[in-house]
C-alpha cells in the first residue's frame, strides 16, 4: 500500500496546464474547473490553478508552497516530524481532479517536503489546498507507466516553470505518535464524515477490503481506540494483542461501525449516546480490522415470534413446543451437565446469543444458567429439540443481566450427572 501512497502523492506534481475541462472545452491556467468528487470538503466552483494573491487567509511555507486551510480551525493535535499520518488527498492533473484517495498511515519523514510542511500546520480533522510551485515538484518521482495507465502521454506534463503550479487538496484524518499512543480525533464529525440513518457519522480512510464486509456473527480481529465525547481515551489495544469480536455481541453502535469495514480497512466513527455501549460509553471510535474470519450465521428467527395456541404451559409462565422428540430414558435433571445447540432471540427477532454462531455446541450445567432456562431444560430429554418462550422475570442470569422476554430454540445433544 505504501508504494501506492507515494505514487499518488508524486502524481500530484503533474501540471495543470491548458487542457480539456469536464465539458470538453479548453480551460486556461486561471479558469475555474468542476470537481468530479462529491465527497470532498473543498469547494471547487471557483478553483484557480494559480495561487490566490488577495485572500488574507493565504499562507506560504518557507519552501514556497502556498496554501489555504479549508473550514474552521479545530483545537486538535498537529503532526510532528516523527509521527505517522493518515491522510486523504486529491490532485489536479491536466484540468481533471482525481477523487479523494485514502490510505494507510505513512511517516511524515516519507512525505514530499512540500506536503509535509503544510501537514505540520494542520490539526487532525482539518483540510488544506496547496499550490506547489513547479521547481519544488522536481523532488517528486513519477512512475511513467502508472501515469499512462490513467492518462495519455499528452496529459503527463511537469509544471517545471516558476509560474506553474501543482494543486493538491489534503485532509488530515489521524496521526499516531512514535510511542504508539492514539491521538485524540476531532470531537465532532468533520464535513467529510458520512452520516447514517442510525445517527452514526463515519470516515473510512482505507478501503482495501470493500469486497468483503463483516457480517453480524463473523469474527473480526481488530485494533481500536475508544474516546469519550470530551476526548478522553477510554480503552485501546494499540500496544497489545489484537481483540477478536463479533458485531452481534456488541452494542448497536459498535456493530454498525464494524459491519462497514472489511479486512484491512481503517475507520473513524462518531456515535450518538443512544447507540453506545452502556458500560464503556465511548462516542468516538478508531478501528482497524486486520482479519475477518467468516463464521456460521445463526438460524433466522421463527416467522411467528409469539407462542402459538398449541404451546404447552409451565406453572412459572414459560410456554414451549416440542419440535423433535428424544430419548425418554435420558431426562435432563437438576444439576445435570449438558452439551446443547441453541439460539436465543429477543421478541423483535434479534439474535441475542447462539452456539451455532460460535461454530460449536455449548457445555454448561443446568444450575449455572438463568432460572427460566434451567426450568425449561429440565422438561427435556437427550436428543429433544424444543422452543421456549421465557418471561422477562425469569431471564436474569447470575450476573443479574436481563434481556427481557426471550425465545429459545434448544437441542440437547447429550447429558450426564455427577462430576464433569
Amino acid at each position: 500500500m505504501r508504494s501506492n501512497i507515494l505514487f499518488w502523492l508524486s502524481i500530484a506534481a503533474m501540471s495543470c496546464e491548458p487542457s480539456l475541462s469536464t465539458d470538453g472545452t479548453t480551460t486556461t491556467d486561471n479558469e475555474s474547473l468542476t470537481s468530479f468528487d462529491d465527497e470532498s470538503p473543498f469547494d471547487d466552483s471557483q478553483l484557480s490553478l494559480s495561487p490566490p494573491t488577495a485572500d488574507p487567509s493565504t499562507e506560504t511555507t518557507s519552501s514556497g508552497v502556498t496554501f489555504i486551510i479549508i473550514g474552521d480551525r479545530l483545537k486538535s493535535p498537529r503532526p510532528q516530524k516523527n509521527d505517522e499520518v493518515v491522510i486523504t488527498y486529491a490532485v489536479w492533473i491536466s484540468g481533471r481532479r482525481i477523487p479523494v484517495l485514502k490510505n494507510e498511515p505513512i511517516p511524515m519523514a516519507e512525505l514530499p517536503k512540500a506536503i509535509a510542511d503544510v501537514l505540520g500546520r494542520l490539526g487532525v480533522g482539518e483540510s488544506a489546498r496547496l499550490w506547489i510551485p513547479g521547481p519544488l515538484t522536481r523532488e517528486l518521482k513519477i512512475d511513467q507507466n502508472l501515469i499512462e495507465d490513467n492518462y495519455s502521454a499528452a496529459d503527463a506534463v511537469w509544471p517545471t516553470e516558476e509560474d506553474s503550479h501543482a494543486v493538491v487538496d489534503v485532509s488530515l484524518h489521524g496521526l499516531l505518535r512514535k510511542s504508539g499512543v492514539p491521538v485524540v480525533p476531532p470531537l465532532k464529525p468533520p464535513t467529510y464524515a458520512i452520516p447514517t440513518a442510525s445517527g452514526i457519522s463515519y470516515d473510512v480512510f482505507q478501503t482495501v477490503g470493500a469486497e468483503r464486509r463483516a457480517r453480524d456473527w463473523d469474527r473480526l480481529s481488530i485494533r481500536y481506540a475508544a474516546f469519550s465525547s470530551s476526548g478522553d481515551l477510554i480503552a485501546t489495544n494499540t500496544s497489545g494483542p489484537l481483540t477478536v469480536v463479533q458485531p452481534a455481541m456488541l452494542s448497536p453502535g459498535w456493530a454498525d461501525a464494524l459491519k462497514r469495514l472489511g479486512p484491512g480497512d481503517r475507520g473513524r466513527f462518531w456515535l450518538p449516546a443512544s447507540v453506545t455501549d452502556e458500560g464503556l460509553n465511548a462516542e468516538i471510535l478508531d478501528i482497524e480490522v486486520t482479519k475477518i474470519t467468516k463464521w456460521p450465521q445463526p438460524p433466522a428467527p421463527p416467522q411467528d415470534l409469539s407462542p402459538p395456541p398449541q404451546a404447552k404451559h409451565l406453572k412459572n409462565g414459560i410456554r414451549y413446543l416440542v419440535l423433535e422428540t428424544g430419548d425418554k430414558k435420558r431426562p435432563v435433571t437438576h444439576g445435570a451437565h449438558l452439551v446443547v445447540e441453541y439460539t436465543a432471540y429477543s421478541m423483535n427477532g434479534r439474535v441475542v446469543d447462539s452456539s451455532v454462531a460460535r461454530g460449536r455446541p455449548t457445555y454448561f450445567t443446568t444450575n449455572s444458567v438463568s432460572r427460566g432456562l434451567e426450568s425449561a431444560l429440565t422438561t427435556m430429554v437427550v436428543g429433544q429439540h424444543s422452543r421456549f418462550w421465557i418471561p422477562a422475570q425469569l431471564t436474569n442470569n447470575n450476573n443479574n443481566h436481563n434481556d427481557g422476554e426471550l425465545l429459545f430454540d434448544i437441542k440437547v445433544l447429550t447429558a450426564w450427572e455427577g462430576p464433569g
